[in-house]
C-alpha cells in the first residue's frame, strides 16, 4: 500500500489548488482501497451536504425578518425568494453546503452606523436630512471598500458584489433610523441587514471568505476540516511537530488544538497499523 501511496503523490502537483477533477477522484479512490471510508458512506454524506439550507429557521423565524411582512407572512415570502434561488453558490456554482448569505455584511451596517452616531452626538451633522444623506454616503463608501477588500481577496474565479441602488437605499434607510432613534444596540442595528433582497446563497467557504472578520479567509483552497485531512492523507507526516508546520503553511491560523484532534485520525490509523508515526514522534 506504501508504494500506491507513493506513486500516488508523485503524479500530483504540490498544491491542493492545482489538482485536476481525475486527480481528485483518484484521491478518492485511493482512500476507499484504504478502507478509510466506503461508496456508501461518501455517497451518503454528500446527500447529505445537498440538502437544502433550514431557511425556515434561519430566516423565517428570525424576528429581523418578520418585521417586513404581516403576521403568519414571512414564511411565504422567505419560500418565495427561496424557491427562485438557482440551487448554486452565487460564487462558485456548487451545490454542496448552501446557505443564506447576507449581501451587504451586518458588520457593514454596524460600522456605518456607528460611524453617523459619531457625526451626530460630535455636533458635525444635526438635522434628519443629514443623517439621511450621511448614511448613504457613508454606506457607498463602506461597500467600495469592501469590494477592493474582495478584489484582493477573491483569487479562485469568485465574482464581486453587485450593490443595487435599491438595495443600498434599503440599507441607508434602516441605519437613518437607527440613528434617529439613537439604538446602540449592535444587534438590533446589525439587523437591519436582515432584509430578504439582501440574501443570497453561499457555500460555506465562500460565505467565510467574504466575511472581513475572518481576516484570513480564502488563503487556502479547503475548508479548515477539509485541509487537515488532506495534509494527513496526501503529505502523511509521520511526526505531529510537522502536521502542525504543514497545517501553518497551507495558511491555517487557528489553535493548535484542532490540529491535535486532527491528529487523532493518525493515530487512530497507526494502531490499525495503516499510518506510520515516527518511533522519535515526542508526546505525540
Amino acid at each position: 500500500m506504501r508504494g500506491i501511496e507513493n506513486h500516488f503523490l508523485s503524479q500530483h502537483p504540490e498544491k491542493d489548488s492545482e489538482w485536476s477533477e481525475e486527480q481528485w477522484k483518484a484521491l478518492l479512490d485511493l482512500l476507499i482501497k484504504q478502507g478509510i471510508f466506503n461508496w456508501r458512506e461518501v455517497t451518503s454524506l454528500a446527500l447529505g451536504h445537498l440538502n437544502p439550507s433550514q431557511v425556515g429557521t434561519s430566516i423565517a423565524s428570525n424576528k429581523n425578518f418578520q418585521a417586513h411582512f404581516p403576521p403568519r407572512q414571512t414564511w411565504l415570502n422567505v419560500k418565495k425568494w427561496y424557491f427562485n434561488q438557482s440551487g448554486c453558490c452565487a460564487d462558485c456554482s456548487t451545490r454542496l453546503e448552501l446557505q443564506a448569505d447576507h449581501l451587504i455584511p451586518k458588520e457593514i451596517v454596524g460600522a456605518v452606523t456607528f460611524k453617523v452616531q459619531e457625526l451626530v452626538n460630535s455636533g458635525r451633522i444635526n438635522t434628519a436630512d443629514a443623517v439621511a444623506q450621511e448614511s448613504g454616503a457613508m454606506l457607498r463608501t463602506e461597500l467600495q471598500g469592501y469590494t477592493e477588500f474582495l478584489r484582493d481577496r477573491l483569487k479562485t474565479g469568485r465574482g464581486l458584489p453587485e450593490f443595487s441602488e435599491s438595495l443600498q437605499s434599503q440599507i441607508a434607510m434602516g441605519i437613518y433610523r437607527c440613528v434617529v432613534n439613537n439604538i446602540t444596540d449592535r444587534k438590533i442595528i446589525e439587523g437591519v441587514a436582515d432584509q430578504l433582497s439582501n440574501m443570497v446563497l453561499r457555500c460555506r467557504r465562500c460565505n467565510v471568505v467574504r466575511r472581513p472578520s475572518h481576516k484570513n479567509g480564502g488563503l487556502a483552497f479547503l475548508t479548515t476540516e477539509a485541509a487537515l485531512m488532506w495534509i494527513l492523507f496526501v503529505k502523511r507526516p509521520q511526526r505531529y511537530s510537522d502536521f502542525e508546520k504543514l497545517c501553518r503553511a497551507y495558511g491555517m491560523t487557528m489553535a493548535n488544538i484542532r490540529f491535535q484532534e486532527a491528529w487523532a485520525m493518525a493515530k487512530w490509523l497507526n494502531q490499525q497499523g495503516s499510518y506510520e508515526i515516527s518511533e522519535d514522534c515526542q508526546y505525540y
